[in-house]
C-alpha cells in the first residue's frame, strides 16, 4: 500500500477535525485547507485524548509547518484565528508555540481552547508558563475546573510533570519548588476545582 500526497492530506483533515468540537466543524474545514496549502505535518504519536463536555477531543501533539512569515491572520474570522492558534500551541518550534499562545490569550477563552493551553502546561518551557497563570483566574476557573474533572488522569499527569519538568530543568535556579512558576499554577487549579466543586 502507498501512501499518496492525497491520503496523507485526508489523514491531516482527520486529525484536525478530532481536535476540535463538531460544532465548530465548518471554521475547522477551512482552517485545515489553509494548512494544507502549508504542507502542514501532523505527528503521528503521543497525541492528547480528552473530554470536553463528554464530546471525545484527540489533540496533536507536534506539527510541522515551515512556511509561516506570520501569525496573525487578519483574513480570517476570530473563531478561525483561534482555532489556528490553538493548532500552532502544537507547534514544533517553541518560540512559535508561545507566539500562538499568547495572541490565544488575548482573546476571550472558550471551552475548545482549554485542551491546547492545558498542554502546555505539561511542557518544559517556562516563559510559557508565564504568560498562562495570569489567565488562571476567577473569569476563566470555571472552563479549567470542568476540564479537569472531567479528565482526572490527564490533569494529573499534567500537574506531575510541572513538578518532574522543575526538577530536571529549574531546580537549581529554583531550590524551592515555592518560588517557581509552576507551584502557583499548580496552586491555582487545585483552588479552581474546589470553588467548582463546592458551587
Amino acid at each position: 500500500f502507498k501512501i499518496t500526497e492525497s491520503s496523507k492530506s485526508v489523514s491531516n483533515h482527520l486529525k484536525l477535525i478530532r481536535a476540535f468540537p463538531k460544532a465548530l466543524l465548518d471554521d475547522v474545514l477551512v482552517i485545515s485547507k489553509y494548512l494544507e496549502s502549508k504542507k502542514i505535518k501532523i505527528h503521528e504519536s503521543s497525541q492528547c485524548e480528552v473530554l470536553i463536555h463528554h464530546e471525545h477531543i484527540v489533540v496533536p501533539s507536534r506539527i510541522y509547518i515551515t512556511k509561516l512569515r506570520c501569525i496573525e491572520f487578519h483574513n480570517f474570522s476570530l473563531t478561525q484565528r483561534q482555532i489556528l492558534w490553538c493548532i500552532l500551541t502544537r507547534h514544533h518550534n517553541g518560540f512559535v508555540r508561545q507566539r500562538a499562545l499568547e495572541r490565544l490569550i488575548k482573546t476571550d477563552l472558550t471551552s475548545f481552547m482549554i485542551p491546547f493551553i492545558f498542554q502546555l502546561l505539561g511542557e518544559y518551557v517556562q516563559e510559557i508558563l508565564e504568560a498562562i497563570e495570569p489567565i488562571l483566574d476567577a473569569n476563566n476557573q470555571g472552563l479549567f475546573a470542568a476540564f479537569m474533572l472531567q479528565n482526572p488522569k490527564y490533569d494529573q499527569t499534567t500537574q506531575s510533570r510541572i513538578v518532574s519538568y522543575w526538577n530536571e530543568y529549574y531546580r537549581i535556579k529554583y531550590p524551592n519548588f515555592n518560588d517557581f512558576i509552576g507551584y502557583k499554577i499548580l496552586n491555582k487549579l487545585k483552588s479552581f476545582v474546589l470553588t467548582y466543586q463546592h458551587n
